[in-house]
């Protein structure tokens, strides 16, 4: 029997995180899911704080049956109130290294010595991260930090192989933009914004971020891909 190659998927249990592990079963990987919420859609899901990811290394260690690593996603993220920056607590701004960019470089340092040559790293960023967004200066510098890391990675790894790429969502239906998206005139007006004309789901994402990890992407690294409909054009 073929094994599988593995996938590791942070941020499994939310909207794009779950899309993402379908997605990457549909396409034949083994998928160890990891948040803080049990992921339906992995072949094994871990439930962890990734803010804590230290306690949690040895139990995702034994989940990989010492296989290596063929892609790793880290999705695992939060988003905070849309508001002006002098009016963003420093809390919250902890909150959003501890959470969008501190378990990225963490869960990445832990997979590196078990990822085979020629594999390949998503970090899911944002356009807010790409281009400025009145409200989430603090979000977007958080961001921005993700898309800047994941270039210089892309170049470090480039000798064993490794691609590292970014997939920057626009606005994207999960349970954490669901209320907001549920105000017709908000809707409205993002969508007015969107040369599309609508919003993505998560499976928009997860198609994206699977195809990179295909032959047809074997020469693409250290690019940052807007997945926003047109938004940032």
């Amino acid at each position: 029997m073929i094994q599988k190659k593995l996938a590791v998927v942070t941020g499994a249990g939310g909207g794009i995180g779950r899309a993402i592990a379908a997605r990457l079963r549909d396409e034949g990987f083994r998928v160890v899911g990891i948040d803080i919420k049990l992921c339906p859609d992995a072949d094994v899901s871990i439930e962890a704080d990734l803010t804590r990811w230290p306690e949690h290394e040895a139990r995702v260690t034994a989940a990989l049956e010492g296989q290596s690593i063929a892609a790793l996603i880290n999705c695992a993220g939060v988003q905070i109130k849309r508001s002006p920056v002098e009016e963003v607590a420093l809390g919250e701004l902890d909150r959003l290294y501890t959470h969008n960019l501190r378990p990225i470089v963490e869960v990445t340092q832990w997979a590196l010595p078990r990822m085979v040559d020629g594999g390949g790293i998503v970090n899911i960023g944002s356009i807010s991260g790409a281009a400025s967004v009145p409200g989430l200066a603090c979000y977007g510098a958080v961001k921005s930090a993700v898309h800047s890391f994941s270039r210089s990675l892309a170049r470090e790894l480039a000798p064993r192989g490794i691609r590292v790429n970014v997939v920057a969502p626009g606005y994207v239906r999960t349970p954490l933009t669901e209320l907001m998206l549920a105000d017709e005139t908000r809707l409205a007006e993002i969508v007015s914004r969107v040369p599309l004309g609508s919003v993505a789901d998560g499976d928009d994402i997860a198609s994206v971020v699977t195809a990179l990890f295909t032959a047809p992407f074997r020469y693409v690294t250290g690019v940052v891909l807007p997945v926003d409909g047109g938004y940032l054009a």
